[in-house]
């Protein structure tokens, strides 16, 4: 927008600017033609006056900056640059004053009064390079002043523009941050244009307005939560009370089942959107969550191997994402392998495109990887149970993906790729 602001500004300069040089160039000629010839003629008013006491050695033999001085005296006597006589000296002798064009310049002849008459004539012969001796100079001058105005106007344009380019970019930057999510952040209605004042008061509304949306969703989401905590309770004991064990197992297994899924579903909607965009260190949350774990590992004989190394590995993703994300990988290794199954824990950067954590058992793996790969999306996880959804929708929220493969050990593997933050990249 600056470049665009002064080329308007400059395509507006230089139309008048390119057309001043030309009656400007006209007027400096005449100018100074006009002023080459009264400086002549009045060299020769002045000769004609004292002509009488003029000797051969009075005047110069040659031209002078151009400029050839003659005297006609009667009797024939030439003084001076000698020349011929042309028809204006013939008619200074007749008393006939004269400013004439020739082809060598222009020619301008003064009478000299004598008592007998106007025999004698002064003679000046202005010639090309003397008639234009300073229309170079007044030309550059005019350029140079053209070129001056026309800094000046950029210079203008610069400062009053640099206010109205400082507005439009805060405003651009405080709608990025909305863009992203944060919306707390306001943009200043104090500074700019009217214009761009009233563009910031109803960005301002705009963001106030979809917060309270917002927050009426949660609260909507909480209102739900509550309304279907009593029903899955009481599901709850309808389903202990029934006689058979084996039936009773599974419609607990998809009572908690569907549990996890409401609770999954109403933390996501009760997340701030900001939250989704928040940067947090992998390889941290990793560890934590890690040592979370390890006391349900000791007990069920199991080992959790950790290596996140030592720089920070962050990623596009809310923190309470990333810990029900890494949560949910560990308990599918505690809910689906026999006890003593260790799990490794790897964290690293690739490159500079990815962070990925590789989740590894030592366990059977999965036993139908090609199925599940195909089903996942479609909204369940081929009887493996939520947690692989809750992984992959963490990644998919930052832009990644979830992969799945078999382990080193035989086991099952499990990678989530973040794209790495292009805040540092």
């Amino acid at each position: 927008m600056r470049k665009q602001l002064l080329g308007i500004v400059l395509a507006a300069l230089a139309v008048p600017l390119l057309v001043f040089p030309v009656p400007m160039t006209l007027l400096i000629s005449w100018n100074a033609e006009h002023r080459a010839v009264a400086e002549a003629t009045q060299r020769a008013i002045t000769l004609s006056a004292t002509a009488n006491s003029l000797t051969d050695r009075s005047l110069p033999q040659t031209p002078v900056d151009g400029v050839s001085t003659t005297v006609y005296l009667t009797g024939g006597r030439i003084l001076g640059v000698p020349a011929a006589r042309s028809r204006a000296v013939e008619d200074g002798a007749h008393c006939t004053p004269s400013t004439t064009e020739t082809e060598d310049g222009i020619e301008v002849v003064v009478p000299i009064d004598t008592p007998g008459g106007c025999g004698a004539v002064v003679r000046e012969l202005i010639a090309e390079p003397a008639l234009h001796r300073d229309r170079n100079r007044l030309i550059l001058l005019v350029i140079g002043a053209e070129a001056l105005l026309l800094a000046a106007g950029l210079a203008v344009a610069e400062w009053l523009g640099r206010g109205l380019l400082g507005s439009v970019r805060s405003l651009a930057g405080v709608s990025r941050q909305m863009g992203e999510g944060d919306l707390t952040v306001r943009a200043p209605t104090s500074t700019g244009s009217p214009e761009l004042r009233a563009t910031a008061a109803q960005l301002n509304r705009l963001a106030t307005r979809v917060a309270h949306l917002l927050h009426e969703q949660r609260q909507r989401s909480a209102d739900i939560n509550h309304r279907l905590r009593n029903p899955l309770a009481t599901l709850r004991k309808d389903i202990e009370a029934v006689n058979d064990p084996q039936a009773a197992q599974q419609l607990i297994a998809d009572h908690e089942a569907l549990t996890t899924a409401l609770d999954d579903l109403i933390r996501m909607c009760r997340e701030p959107s900001s939250d989704r965009h928040a940067v947090n260190d992998l390889g941290r949350t990793v560890t934590a969550r890690a040592l979370f774990w390890s006391i349900l590992a000791e007990d069920s004989g199991r080992r959790i191997h950790v290596d996140v190394g030592t720089e920070p590995l962050p990623v596009r993703a809310s923190q309470p994402s990333l810990d029900a994300a890494v949560d949910a990988l560990l308990g599918n290794v505690f809910a689906h392998t026999p006890a003593g199954v260790s799990v490794w824990l790897q964290a690293r950067r690739q490159g500079d495109r990815a962070t990925v954590l590789t989740v590894d058992d030592s366990g059977p793996g999965f036993a139908d990887l090609s199925s599940f790969r195909r089903r996942r999306t479609r909204g369940g996880t081929a009887g493996l149970g939520l947690g692989l959804d809750i992984a992959r929708r963490t990644t998919e929220e930052g832009s990644g993906e979830l992969r799945l493969g078999s382990s080193p050990q035989g086991g099952a593997r499990v990678e989530l790729r973040f794209p790495v933050p292009s805040s540092i990249d």
